[in-house]
């Protein structure tokens, strides 16, 4: 975690401990619930179930046409793995 991140946990912690300060839930990042919520959710504490997602009002970019890139982008990562593993395996055998 860099500083930044560690600042942002303080102050939504701060701002929810203190009684000057005012605590806004913030989606994908910090919520504050109930013991009904906890209980509808069988008493899993698992982040997801009360924070949800961060909301990216910048992404504009169609699911599929996101989806082709990153297919695209694995494929190529997937060749670049199989070349890496085919040198490595040749500089091996270049020790024996």
């Amino acid at each position: 975690m860099n500083s930044d991140e560690i600042e942002r946990i303080a102050a939504a912690y701060h701002a929810y401990r203190s009684k000057d300060s005012v605590y806004e839930d913030i989606a994908g990042f910090c919520k504050v619930t109930n013991k009904e919520d906890v209980k509808s959710n069988d008493y899993k504490l698992i982040p997801g179930y009360y924070v949800g997602t961060e909301v990216n009002e910048e992404e504009d970019v169609l699911f599929e046409q996101k989806m082709s890139e990153l297919t695209e982008r694995l494929l190529e990562q997937f060749q670049e793995s199989i070349r890496l593993q085919d040198k490595i395996k040749h500089d091996l055998e270049g020790l024996l």
